[in-house]
């Protein structure tokens, strides 16, 4: 019976770069441009209200931000879609702005005459490479708020785990020593909304030698792929969370009773289909789906596959592993799978696997359940004791 493949989402990776990326370039930079003359004019207001020089402006806000209602570039959408707030657009402005302008902040650089050293209120620190000024915490709290304290307190919240710019991944706090204040924090623009936000392309997983990978594709389509029922209907589930995700949550007021995000982990024993789903996943979506090596010196090899999904503009990471008999290969391997999952935290993660978990009191997948919430159904394996099958 002919089933309709359940993932067909996104373009060809394949398309031409130029005819396929040249818009969305353009339109990232025209809308960019604006956004930094807007910042530019708020720093300039915000040094002028601090040292008590001749301003025309009693405030910052008074600079309003530019329209971005019909622009088409990537920036514009996401700010859109998130509903950003003045503030929040300050912030994620100044994380862009080492990447896109970086003497847009050497102003920072001016140094406290009376101490004969930089102003502690500007935060920020220089690369060790690069030698513009990076921006912390402290920096986006100075342009927003000055010296006001109840302002600096509520900045806080933009920091926190369940704002949206932790929650989607677009900013994380790099902290380079423990025990320092949580404000001396470098505000940093994830790789994967860099690439959104200036060349319009989905950043691809950036392995290492740590991390070794290899691309995999399959000459065999959804007609090959044989599903029990119930297994289907979990990932017609999968399917109507990725079509309709924004109805339930944000239509249906449910963000305040539903963790954001769909959680799953299908498992079960070799030849199933785990690999072949998920590389049919990427197929489906037009995006490079790779071989994760799991492997253990002088142990039967293992691997993962993980893939980036793009769904109505929104990544979706799903990664299928087959873990290793022995406890310590399974703790490994565990360990390089949250390696994965801190480097793509997004709304939407799906884990596969066959993680050969069964022995009580010696389980690794408490350290998953933790991470991704407890499964959504039981094992598969269709025996009590598959030691004697």
């Amino acid at each position: 019976m002919h089933r309709e493949a359940p993932f067909a989402i996104g373009n060809p990776v394949d398309a031409p770069v130029d005819d396929q990326y040249a818009p969305l370039r353009e339109a990232n930079a025209r809308s960019l441009d604006a956004e930094l003359a807007w910042f530019s004019r708020v720093v300039e207001t915000r040094f002028r209200l601090h040292f008590g020089q001749a301003c025309e402006y009693g405030n910052i806000r008074e600079h309003v931000p530019p329209d971005l209602r019909g622009d088409t570039s990537e920036y514009a959408r996401i700010v859109r879609e998130c509903g950003m707030s003045f503030d929040e657009r300050i912030v994620l402005i100044l994380a862009l702005v080492p990447h896109i302008s970086p003497q847009a902040l050497d102003t920072f650089f001016v140094n406290n005459k009376n101490l004969d050293r930089a102003f502690t209120e500007f935060g920020g620190v220089k690369g060790k490479v690069h030698g513009g000024f990076l921006p912390t915490c402290e920096t986006a709290s100075f342009i927003l708020h000055g010296s006001d304290l109840a302002g600096r307190f509520g900045f806080i919240g933009m920091l926190e785990e369940e704002h949206f710019f932790a929650r989607r991944g677009i900013l994380e706090i790099e902290h380079q020593a423990g025990g320092e204040p949580l404000f001396n924090g470098i505000l940093k623009l994830s790789s994967e909304y860099l690439n959104r936000f200036t060349t319009g392309r989905y950043l691809k997983p950036d392995y290492g030698i740590n991390f070794p990978a290899k691309r995999i594709t399959t000459g065999l389509s959804w007609d090959d792929l044989v599903l029990a029922h119930d297994v289907l209907e979990e990932v017609e589930n999968i399917t109507a969370w990725l079509m309709h995700s924004k109805t339930i949550m944000h239509d249906w007021g449910l963000e305040r009773a539903v963790k954001p995000g769909y959680r799953c982990l299908f498992y079960g024993p070799p030849g199933t289909g785990k690999t072949l789903t998920a590389t049919l996943i990427g197929a489906s979506a037009g995006l490079d789906v790779y071989r994760i090596d799991l492997s253990m010196e002088r142990r039967e090899p293992r691997g993962a596959i993980a893939a980036t999904v793009n769904v109505h503009g929104n990544p979706v990471h799903v990664l299928a592993a087959h873990l290793g008999l022995r406890v310590n290969e399974r703790r490994f391997q565990v360990r390089q799978i949250l390696d994965y999952l801190d480097a793509v935290r997004n709304a939407l993660l799906v884990v596969l696997g066959d993680f050969n978990d069964w022995l009580p009191g010696r389980s690794v997948v408490h350290v998953l359940d933790h991470r991704l919430g407890r499964q959504p159904r039981p094992a598969s394996f269709p025996v009590s004791w598959p030691v004697v099958s």
